[in-house]
C-alpha cells in the first residue's frame, strides 16, 4: 500500500507566511529544496519521458502526470489505494446503476471554467453534442444498442438539453461536497465515454475491466503545445 504523509508546514501555510517568504526572494520550491525534496518537473509539453522515472526518497512531482506509462507496472496497487476508506456513502449512490441487466456506460459532460474562463476555454475548448453522438455511435458498433447512459457533469442543464439518445439516461448532478463519490460511481460503470478531463480520465481508468470500452476526444486541448498522442492507453478509442 502507498503510504501518504501529510505534507511539511511551508508547503500547507498560506497567507502571511507565504507573504513574508515571498518578500525576501524565497518561493515554495527552494524551500522543498531546503527540506531535502528531489523537484520532478513534467515536461513542458506534456508528452512522456522515460528518464523522469526513477528511484527518490523525498520528491516534489510537479504536473499533471496523466499518462499511463508513468505508473502502468504498479496499476493494481494504485487502483487499490484509490478505494474509499468508507464503503457506506458509495453504496447508498450506487443505487445509481440499476442492476436490471444493461450495461452502464458512464458519459462525462465537463463544462465549468471551460466555458466560463477565457483561459481555460483557450486551452481545453468544450466538446459539443457532436462529440457525444460520434462516442455513442461507437459504443453501439460494439454493444447494440442496448445500454443506459449515465451522465455525470457539472452542468446538468446543458446535458439535459443537448445530449438526446435512444438509450435510457439517467442524469448525476456534479456532486461538489463529495467528489470522490461521482469518482468511483464512474468507476464502476462498464464503458465510458469521457471528457478532456483529468476527473473522467482517472474515473475510466479505475476501472479495471480487460472487457471495458473507453472513448476519448482526440483533441484533448484546442492549442496544439501539448503532446497527447499517448494520452490514453491504447485500448481506448479517440474520436
Amino acid at each position: 500500500m502507498l503510504e501518504a504523509k501529510q505534507a511539511p508546514w511551508y508547503l500547507t501555510s498560506g497567507g502571511n507566511i507565504w507573504a513574508a517568504l515571498r518578500k525576501i526572494g524565497i518561493n515554495n520550491k527552494q524551500c522543498l529544496r531546503l527540506g531535502g525534496f528531489s523537484i520532478l518537473n513534467e515536461h513542458e509539453d506534456l508528452s512522456f519521458r522515460p528518464d523522469s522515472l526513477g528511484i527518490f526518497t523525498k520528491v516534489y512531482l510537479d504536473g499533471y502526470w496523466q499518462n499511463e506509462s508513468y505508473f502502468k507496472e504498479e496499476a493494481a496497487l494504485i487502483r487499490a489505494d484509490f478505494q474509499l476508506r468508507s464503503q457506506l456513502r458509495l453504496h447508498s449512490a450506487s443505487s445509481t446503476l440499476m442492476s436490471d441487466g444493461l450495461a452502464n456506460v458512464s458519459l462525462h459532460v465537463r463544462r465549468g471554467d471551460y466555458v466560463t474562463n477565457s483561459q481555460a476555454n483557450a486551452t481545453h475548448g468544450v466538446l459539443g453534442a457532436g462529440y457525444y453522438a460520434d462516442a455513442v455511435k461507437l459504443i453501439e458498433k460494439g454493444l447494440g444498442k442496448d445500454f443506459r447512459l449515465v451522465v455525470f457533469s457539472d452542468d446538468a442543464v446543458w446535458a439535459r438539453e443537448n445530449l438526446k439518445f435512444s438509450q435510457p439516461m439517467h442524469f448525476v448532478a456534479g456532486n461538489t461536497e463529495a467528489p470522490h463519490i461521482d469518482l468511483h460511481l464512474m468507476a464502476m460503470c462498464d464503458h465510458h465515454i469521457i471528457a478532456n478531463s483529468s476527473f473522467s480520465w482517472w474515473g475510466a481508468w479505475l476501472n479495471a475491466s480487460n472487457n471495458k470500452i473507453v472513448i476519448a476526444p482526440k483533441n484533448w486541448f484546442r492549442t496544439q503545445r501539448y503532446a497527447t498522442a499517448d494520452f490514453c492507453p491504447a485500448k481506448w478509442l479517440r474520436v
